[in-house]
Protein backbone atom coordinates (compact mmCIF):
# COMPACT_ATOMS: atom_id res chain seq x y z
CA UNK A 1 0.00 0.00 0.00
CA UNK A 2 1.67 3.24 -0.99
CA UNK A 3 1.10 6.60 0.52
CA UNK A 4 -2.16 8.64 0.64
CA UNK A 5 -3.38 4.99 -0.73
CA UNK A 6 -7.10 3.60 1.46
CA UNK A 7 -7.28 0.52 1.79
CA UNK A 8 -11.09 -0.92 1.01
CA UNK A 9 -12.87 -3.16 3.06
CA UNK A 10 -15.92 -4.57 1.28
CA UNK A 11 -18.86 -6.30 3.58
CA UNK A 12 -21.96 -7.04 2.86
CA UNK A 13 -24.68 -8.19 5.60
CA UNK A 14 -27.61 -10.57 5.38
CA UNK A 15 -29.28 -12.69 7.84
CA UNK A 16 -28.59 -16.03 6.37
CA UNK A 17 -28.01 -17.63 2.88
CA UNK A 18 -30.16 -20.96 3.00
CA UNK A 19 -29.72 -23.85 0.60
CA UNK A 20 -31.90 -23.65 -2.57
CA UNK A 21 -31.63 -20.04 -2.22
CA UNK A 22 -33.83 -17.90 -5.06
CA UNK A 23 -33.11 -14.78 -6.72
CA UNK A 24 -32.36 -12.20 -3.29
CA UNK A 25 -29.61 -14.04 -2.31
CA UNK A 26 -28.37 -15.05 -6.10
CA UNK A 27 -28.29 -11.10 -6.54
CA UNK A 28 -26.52 -10.46 -3.37
CA UNK A 29 -23.82 -12.97 -4.83
CA UNK A 30 -23.22 -11.84 -7.81
CA UNK A 31 -23.39 -7.72 -6.94
CA UNK A 32 -20.44 -9.43 -4.13
CA UNK A 33 -18.33 -10.61 -7.47
CA UNK A 34 -18.69 -8.37 -9.11
CA UNK A 35 -17.83 -5.66 -6.27
CA UNK A 36 -14.85 -7.46 -5.40
CA UNK A 37 -13.76 -7.49 -9.23
CA UNK A 38 -13.98 -3.88 -9.07
CA UNK A 39 -12.39 -3.15 -6.12
CA UNK A 40 -9.88 -5.70 -6.02
CA UNK A 41 -9.98 -6.54 -2.63
CA UNK A 42 -12.06 -9.51 -1.38
CA UNK A 43 -15.94 -9.19 -0.19
CA UNK A 44 -16.83 -10.65 3.13
CA UNK A 45 -20.90 -11.53 3.73
CA UNK A 46 -21.59 -11.81 6.83
CA UNK A 47 -24.52 -14.06 8.39
CA UNK A 48 -25.87 -14.00 11.47
CA UNK A 49 -28.62 -16.20 11.66
CA UNK A 50 -27.22 -19.54 13.83
CA UNK A 51 -27.86 -22.35 11.76
CA UNK A 52 -27.20 -25.76 12.12
CA UNK A 53 -25.43 -27.04 9.12
CA UNK A 54 -22.64 -24.73 7.99
CA UNK A 55 -20.55 -27.19 6.04
CA UNK A 56 -23.75 -28.29 3.88
CA UNK A 57 -24.45 -24.83 3.32
CA UNK A 58 -20.93 -23.67 2.32
CA UNK A 59 -20.96 -26.65 0.05
CA UNK A 60 -23.83 -26.15 -1.92
CA UNK A 61 -22.52 -22.35 -2.47
CA UNK A 62 -19.31 -24.11 -3.92
CA UNK A 63 -21.43 -25.85 -5.83
CA UNK A 64 -23.88 -23.17 -7.69
CA UNK A 65 -20.47 -21.09 -8.22
CA UNK A 66 -22.15 -18.63 -5.29
CA UNK A 67 -18.17 -18.43 -4.30
CA UNK A 68 -16.16 -16.28 -6.62
CA UNK A 69 -13.93 -13.46 -7.14
CA UNK A 70 -12.56 -13.49 -3.67
CA UNK A 71 -16.31 -13.64 -1.90
CA UNK A 72 -15.91 -15.33 1.22
CA UNK A 73 -19.45 -16.07 3.79
CA UNK A 74 -18.87 -15.71 7.52
CA UNK A 75 -21.44 -16.46 9.76
CA UNK A 76 -20.69 -14.24 13.02
CA UNK A 77 -22.01 -17.25 15.56
CA UNK A 78 -19.39 -19.76 13.74
CA UNK A 79 -16.85 -16.83 13.92
CA UNK A 80 -17.47 -16.57 18.10
CA UNK A 81 -17.39 -20.18 18.53
CA UNK A 82 -13.72 -20.03 16.79
CA UNK A 83 -12.39 -16.91 18.17
CA UNK A 84 -12.49 -14.92 21.06
CA UNK A 85 -12.43 -11.10 21.41
CA UNK A 86 -9.10 -9.72 22.47
CA UNK A 87 -11.13 -6.98 24.36
CA UNK A 88 -13.07 -9.38 26.14
CA UNK A 89 -16.06 -6.94 25.89
CA UNK A 90 -19.08 -9.80 24.96
CA UNK A 91 -19.90 -12.58 27.05
CA UNK A 92 -19.84 -15.51 24.64
CA UNK A 93 -20.66 -18.82 25.55
CA UNK A 94 -21.12 -21.66 22.80
CA UNK A 95 -22.32 -24.05 24.97
CA UNK A 96 -25.32 -21.56 25.63
CA UNK A 97 -25.29 -19.88 22.44
CA UNK A 98 -25.28 -23.37 20.45
CA UNK A 99 -28.49 -22.98 18.48
CA UNK A 100 -30.00 -20.85 21.49
CA UNK A 101 -33.86 -21.33 22.24
CA UNK A 102 -36.16 -18.42 21.85
CA UNK A 103 -36.59 -17.13 25.32
CA UNK A 104 -33.12 -17.71 26.17
CA UNK A 105 -31.63 -14.95 28.32
CA UNK A 106 -29.48 -12.96 26.33
CA UNK A 107 -25.71 -12.22 26.51
CA UNK A 108 -24.01 -9.73 28.68
CA UNK A 109 -22.65 -6.80 26.94
CA UNK A 110 -19.88 -4.62 27.95
CA UNK A 111 -18.53 -1.48 25.77
CA UNK A 112 -15.50 -2.83 23.81
CA UNK A 113 -13.44 -0.53 21.69
CA UNK A 114 -12.15 -2.97 18.37
CA UNK A 115 -10.31 0.13 17.28
CA UNK A 116 -12.88 0.13 13.80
Amino acid sequence: MQKGEIMVKNYVLTGCIPIGYGGLTTALLNRSAQISSISAEPVKILTFRDREFPKQIHQHLKERDGLRNGVTVINLYDWLRENSLSCGGVSFDPKHHKFAKIGSPPPQFRKCNTGY
